[in-house]
């Protein structure tokens, strides 16, 4: 009788918090940056995909039990620094794992695959040639382009690339016109799996341009979507309302345009007299008429912003919703790339979409929203799962609670159960030295 296959899987981790410049400030409430890592299980065994190594990823990835050993291939999707910034120190993590190698003689010396946009590789082009001879070749690096496919065989995995429009706007007469500079060349990734067949998109840093801009990723089991910075009224606004009926009528008139009813035929004075009690409340009404203004359209978005902010992010998820794919297959939407400005906000935004589009805060089972963060892990075998972060025992999305830790900002991602709280399953301090064991012995980090 043949020995059971093993099912093959395969996971993302969130390895970022905040976005921007915000993770170099020198104060109490600036946190880490970061990026993503993909790890997939192709026919030649593990490989791990970076994408957009920005500040602090190295040490996330340290704190998250992974190590250098779990990293064959970097993709950039733009050059912004919080999108790049561990990138150099990758390449020398590489680099001196390749020189103890050496020394050793174990002969386990390993590459990096490079998959850059244009405006990163012409930005990084000096550090990959001083590096060219001990962590990449020639083969290893290609540029990124929109409508490009990548096969990568032994990844067991197919990418595409999607274009993306983060190129900062500047006014002029009256209007706003693009400035000519390289983030004209950012991208968004599509990544497919081959066995098990998973999708996963990463919208990146991208503003809301046409619905040929979201139709791309309409069937991904997992999407990641970028919000980036809200206006202030906005963010207001949301530290007023949390629960209830009248999110429903905040989502809409976010994704409305000026002039435009909200569901059910109200009135946008309906959300204005909403707005008003606690507003005055608080003796700071003009705040609440803004934000009134910038639902109704008068001032909704900073025109010169290049992300989807909360209408994008909206039309990205109603757009995967409104597709669900024939066999059914649960999805879900990660939000991600959030200010500093936000913090414990983060969650009262995924209940608003999600009550929004599904009408309940852990959406239905057929998808769910929730807020990226450090630590989530999701695994992609033969059901999607995220794994808990108190007894890391994987669970259906809709059975984890997303609860944000104040005074820190960090959010766990636990069973909402009574077995999950347990002492006997309370999670361990990761250690960062701490050496895995790979047949009995200690593997060198890198």
């Amino acid at each position: 009788m043949n020995a059971e296959v093993p099912q093959r899987e395969h996971a993302l981790t969130v390895l970022r918090r905040w976005n921007s410049f915000t993770p170099l400030l020198p104060t109490a409430d600036a946190g880490p940056g970061g990026g993503y890592l993909l790890q997939v299980t192709g026919p030649k065994g593990p490989r791990g995909i970076v994408i957009d190594p920005g500040f602090d990823f190295l040490r996330n990835l340290q704190d998250s039990r992974h190590s250098m050993r779990d990293v064959h291939a970097v993709f950039m999707t733009h050059s912004h620094v919080d999108h790049m910034d561990d990138f150099e120190g990758l390449l020398t993590a590489r680099f001196e794992g390749n020189e103890a190698a050496d020394d050793l003689g174990t002969g386990d010396k390993r590459h990096l695959d490079l998959f850059l946009s244009l405006d990163s590789f012409q930005k990084l082009a000096p550090l990959i040639e001083a590096q060219k001879s001990g962590v990449v070749g020639k083969a290893n690096i290609r540029t990124l382009a929109p409508g490009m496919t990548i096969k990568l065989d032994d990844y067991g995995v197919t990418v595409t690339v999607v274009g993306a429009d983060h190129s900062p706007r500047q006014p002029v007469n009256g209007g706003y016109e693009y400035k000519d500079d390289w983030l004209r060349h950012a991208v968004g990734l599509i990544v497919q799996t081959h066995d098990p067949r998973w999708t996963l998109g990463f919208t990146s840093d991208t503003r809301l341009l046409t619905d040929a801009s979201i139709f791309p990723f309409g069937e991904c089991d997992i999407l990641v979507a970028h919000l980036g910075t809200v206006s202030f009224p906005q963010l207001l606004s949301l530290a007023e309302l949390t629960t209830g009926p009248e999110l429903d009528e905040l989502l809409e008139g976010l994704k409305s345009a000026g002039g435009r009813a909200f569901r059910g035929g109200v009135e946008t004075t309906s959300l204005y007299a909403l707005l008003k009690e606690p507003w005055q409340k608080r003796s700071d009404f003009a705040f609440g008429h803004a934000f009134t203004e910038a639902v109704n359209g008068a001032r909704r978005e900073d025109p010169r912003s290049g992300h989807l902010l909360f209408r994008g992010v909206y039309a990205m998820f109603e757009n995967r919703k409104n597709r669900q794919p024939s066999d059914g297959r649960p999805w879900l939407g990660i939000i991600s790339e959030f200010g500093l400005e936000l913090g414990s906000l983060r969650n009262n935004i995924a209940d608003a979409l999600n009550h929004s589009l599904f009408n309940s805060r852990v959406g239905d089972s057929n998808g769910r929203l929730i807020t990226g963060d450090l630590g989530l892990r999701v695994t992609l075998g033969e059901r999607l799962a995220v794994q808990c972060t108190a007894c890391w025992l994987p669970a259906e999305a809709m059975e984890i609670d997303a609860r944000c830790i104040r005074h820190d900002q960090r959010i766990e991602y636990n069973h909402d159960t009574a077995a999950c709280r347990r002492a006997e399953f309370s999670r361990p301090t990761p250690l960062v030295h701490q050496p895995r064991l790979v047949d009995g012995r200690a593997e060198l980090p890198f």
